[in-house]
């Protein structure tokens, strides 16, 4: 196994030498390589068992009672503030051509936030049509500066014309002239990034359904890997890329861009990290164009960035309703220009086949302990696994070795590093599980 992968035998023999603050610095990343495989993965996990435990092993008891701050940091809980949102979107401009959907657009996914996930009508601006001016923009985006906190989350939804000028990006607002010797009246990235620079957010999201928007991100040349949602993110979806456009769609209906990104919010269950929704985007906005149109997914070139992913989390009231009653829904709910319509859900009554049901099972597993989400693992896989098949029962007695070790924790009979040390064994348990199942084993 080892030998099939330097790099990681590598990572382990340093992480042995160095100790507990080598493997808190990097492990989030390695851990969640999309391309790295579950035994590798379960390698890691039996690793860092080991350092923890030498750790113990060697150090003096009275140092036992303190907890290290550098893991303590790490294993305490993500960022407990507010999600804001600023939604920017222009159909009816002055002087460039008129577009369709992006008003419906910023409309449908608002509404669908604040639905389904932990978003508030409250912390929400909107920027349509004649409001979207630069000045507007610019003195919307100051505001930010001073409402948005240090634990707080920001995502700013841009839809509308875009244009690029000597490797800059552009967004085009509702007065501005179309020809690039009026790019002074347009909203530059450079723009763009001096006020987000200046926004001490935790996360920062920026998702842009506008053609050439992708020259956004291009400056930072930094591969995108998912992140733990315990350290600041700050990234960018962008509809196309530098050079390419995004298409408007057909006169009432969402974009290809804003269609798949709202049926995969509309259609997820549970925590989903900003990556994995990128990344479905991207590969299904090439798809249904026929690769006219390839979304681009990078961090952007903004302060504050650690590698880490904004996750979107479901609202108490929609996790609460049963998991079959949620799939036969035909109805979602959105915002007109009169108030409240609903509409026939386009969601497909068709039944996922085995070998996607047992791929996104491994997929969301590892993501939920990739971000420490040990309850989440579990759910995840109760949920889904056949209660007639023998793995269920070895799933069982690891969930009951969690629940003996979380009721310990809560009593606080444990120190943290032993802690730390079991519940990394109890995350290899359910790695090594989850590589184990089969497409019968899928309800």
């Amino acid at each position: 196994m080892e030998r099939g992968c330097p790099a990681l035998h590598s990572w382990c023999k340093q992480a042995r030498d160095r100790g507990i603050p080598y493997v808190k610095g990097i492990f989030p990343g390695i851990f969640s390589l999309p391309c790295l495989q579950i035994c590798y993965k379960v390698l890691i996990l039996r690793t860092i068992c080991s350092i923890t435990t030498i750790t113990l092993k060697s150090m003096p008891y009275e140092q036992a009672k303190g907890i290290d701050s550098s893991m303590a940091g790490w294993l305490e809980s993500a960022n407990k503030g507010s999600n804001h949102l600023l939604m920017i979107a222009i159909d009816a401009y002055e002087h460039c051509p008129v577009l369709n959907n992006c008003i419906k657009d910023a409309k449908d996914f608002a509404q669908l936030l604040w639905d389904r996930y932990q978003f508030e009508e409250r912390l929400t601006t909107f920027l349509f049509n004649k409001d979207a001016t630069r000045s507007n923009i610019l003195e919307k985006l100051s505001e930010l500066e001073e409402k948005v906190q240090e634990q707080d989350s920001l995502l700013i939804y841009y839809s509308g014309h875009g244009e690029t000028k000597e490797n800059a990006g552009y967004w085009i607002p509702v007065n501005g002239r179309g020809e690039h010797r009026y790019r002074h009246e347009w909203v530059s990235t450079d723009d763009l990034i001096r006020h987000l620079d200046a926004i001490d957010s935790f996360h920062t999201v920026v998702i842009a359904d506008a053609c050439f928007s992708g020259s956004l991100f291009a400056p930072l040349q930094k591969n995108t890997s998912p992140g733990n949602e315990r350290y600041k993110s700050r990234l960018g979806l962008a509809a196309s890329h530098s050079r390419g456009k995004a298409l408007d769609g057909t006169a009432g209906e969402n974009s290809p861009f804003a269609e798949r990104l709202l049926q995969n919010l509309k259609e997820n269950k549970s925590e989903l990290g900003f990556w994995r929704l990128a990344t479905m985007v991207q590969e299904e906005v090439s798809k249904v164009t026929e690769g006219r149109q390839t979304p681009v997914f990078k961090p952007l070139n903004v302060k504050g960035d650690d590698s880490g992913q904004f996750v979107f989390k479901l609202r108490k009231e929609v996790l609460n309703v049963p998991m079959h009653y949620r799939d036969t829904q035909n109805t979602d709910v959105f915002p007109s220009e009169n108030g409240i319509r609903y509409l026939t859900s386009p969601r497909a009554n068709c039944k996922e086949n085995k070998t996607n049901l047992l791929a996104n099972l491994k997929a969301e597993v590892q993501e939920c302990i990739a971000q420490d989400d040990l309850s989440g693992s579990f759910k995840l896989m109760e949920e889904r696994i056949a209660k007639n098949r023998p793995i269920r029962n070895t799933l069982l007695l690891i969930k009951g070795r969690f629940s003996r070790l979380r009721n310990a924790s809560l009593s606080g009979a444990m120190y943290e590093d032993v802690k730390s040390a079991n519940y990394a064994s109890i995350a290899c348990s359910l790695l090594e599980l989850s590589g184990m199942l089969s497409e019968p084993d899928i309800e």
